[in-house]
């Protein structure tokens, strides 16, 4: 698309000079010589650049200049001035111009200013895209559902988001619980201009979570050479996701209940006393209550923490989701890849909709993500996506079944978990739940014991 420039008030004659020096540059170039039908041909097309002359007797050029800012605040606006009215043009470029030049120039000097503010343009423009994108992401509105029980969820985010009360999401991994906790942080008028930090705790060690979350003073331990702030602190004022906190240590979880209450802590290796205003939203994709009955987790903590609670469905529950979210991930991924592919077909969204989909709304994603790389046609079909998610596409070998679209190294490490999970049902039946005893014989500590449970949704009650 080519690029669109209006000059306003230089006078008929000054424009075909004008229009002759950015001859070439397949440019657009129009002309008014009065504000009301400046403003007619600024809203009849994308316009990229309005230069205006403000010592026109014609015009009022800083009114022009403001009416048009404020109008199409995307337009870069270049204010052409002579000698005289500098202190003008300075005004303008306070207020609302993005560039000025003084008479007179030639047609080199308005080429490089027109070239210059329409590269500072697209940067513009490209920055506004990104802001857009990212804010779409995450605001309350991208929770894309007709599901009744998903419809509660976006009503109860509606009432607890003004409130400072903790929040519990408990749901499968790749429900979306993240996206939740987001969509209240951001529907929050006192916290949303304030930070939202995640924290995994399932994927720190148990030796760096205390460190993660309440930062250390230079010399805490070997190896800290300087001070380091932790997430509870960066997080002041705003908002601190907590995810798969049923993970966190026995030892931390007493830090974490007295930081929760008192809204202070100290750093590791320090004594000063810090305090804080943070909105805790903590996640699980376990039941918490039955952690807290094995012992693995504190009752006062839990029960600190689920002051609200939200407990996300499966996919596999809210069949009517499917399709909607299906299609919203291929307009997503279809531009973010720069493909031609604009629907899924009937029969597709059939197969789509009858698999039970264990990795949930993330998988979905990932599979739509990667069914429109492979795409090479403008209607996904089924028989483009039997394979990915038809059990009947498979080949058993020895009662285990091999996906044919998968690589030898996920076989395995399918092969593996298989059998990790059948040895481990074989043992907990064996031993009556006892993890003591599942540990003794197995030779793997009694953490990693409860990590297998969770991960292969074992409970212990059913074992005893």
């Amino acid at each position: 698309m080519s690029e669109r420039i209006l000059f306003l008030g230089i006078g008929e004659n000054t424009y075909e000079t004008l229009k002759e020096a950015l001859k070439g540059k397949s440019y657009e170039v129009y002309y008014a010589s009065e504000l009301k039908k400046a403003i007619d041909t600024l809203h009849s097309a994308f316009f990229n650049i309005a230069v205006v002359d403000i010592t026109s007797p014609e015009i009022n050029g800083l009114l022009c200049t403001q009416r048009i800012k404020d109008l199409f605040s995307y337009i870069f606006v270049v204010v052409i001035t002579d000698p005289s009215g500098i202190v003008e043009a300075v005004y303008a470029l306070r207020n609302w111009a993005n560039d000025y030049l003084v008479k007179p120039f030639n047609a080199k000097e308005i080429t490089a200013v027109v070239e210059k503010n329409l590269s500072l343009q697209k940067m513009y423009l490209e920055n506004l895209r990104l802001k857009k994108e990212i804010s779409d992401m995450y605001k309350y509105d991208t929770i894309l559902t007709q599901d009744p029980r998903m419809l509660e969820i976006l009503e109860m985010i509606s009432l607890v988001a003004e409130t400072d009360s903790p929040v519990l999401i408990e749901g499968e991994t790749g429900t979306g619980k993240e996206l939740i906790a987001r969509a209240i942080h951001q529907k929050s008028h006192s916290r949303r201009n304030h930070e939202f930090v995640a924290v995994n705790c399932g994927a720190l060690p148990e030796t760096l979570i205390e460190d993660e979350l309440f930062g250390h003073e230079r010399g805490a331990f070997t190896g800290a050479i300087r001070q380091r702030i932790g997430k509870f602190e960066f997080a002041d004022k705003g908002t601190l996701f907590l995810d798969e906190v049923e993970s966190i240590s026995m030892q931390t979880q007493v830090k974490l209940l007295r930081a929760i209450e008192e809204r202070e802590f100290q750093r590791v290796g320090g004594n000063e006393t810090i305090r804080v205003d943070v909105r805790i939203i903590a996640a699980s994709n376990v039941d918490i209550g039955q952690a807290v009955e094995s012992g693995r987790f504190r009752e006062d903590l839990y029960y600190r923490l689920n002051v609200v609670n939200i407990k996300v469905p499966p996919l596999r529950e809210r069949k009517g989701d499917i399709p909607l979210l299906a299609q919203n991930f291929l307009r997503r991924f279809r531009n973010k890849l720069h493909k031609d592919v604009q629907t899924i077909s009937e029969d597709a969204l059939s197969v789509l909709t009858a698999y039970s989909w264990p990795g949930n709304v993330r998988e979905l994603a990932n599979v739509i993500e990667r069914i429109v790389i492979m795409a090479k046609d403008p209607v996904i079909t089924a028989d483009k996506i039997g394979f990915l998610v038809n059990p009947t596409a498979n080949t058993v070998y020895n009662g285990f079944n091999l996906a044919v679209d998968e690589s030898l190294h996920e076989i395995r490490k399918r092969a593996v978990e298989s059998a990790e999970k059948g040895y481990l049902l074989a043992l907990l039946k064996r031993f009556k739940g006892s993890v003591k005893l599942v540990a003794e014989h197995s030779g793997m500590t009694p953490r990693g014991i409860y990590k297998k449970m969770r991960k292969y949704g074992f409970n212990i009650s059913n074992f005893k």
